[in-house]
């Protein structure tokens, strides 16, 4: 029992991260985006 839930807590951990690196990662791209269209603007 107390296996599984370490293992629960860290999948739960780990979706936690992946999650906050995409949105963070999809920030950085909507911001690069913007620079460059405002660039060629």
């Amino acid at each position: 029992m107390r296996n599984g839930s370490s293992v629960v807590l860290l999948f739960v951990m780990f979706m936690v991260i992946w999650r906050r690196g995409f949105v963070a990662f999809r920030m950085v791209l909507c911001c690069s985006f913007t620079t460059v269209v405002a660039g060629l603007d």
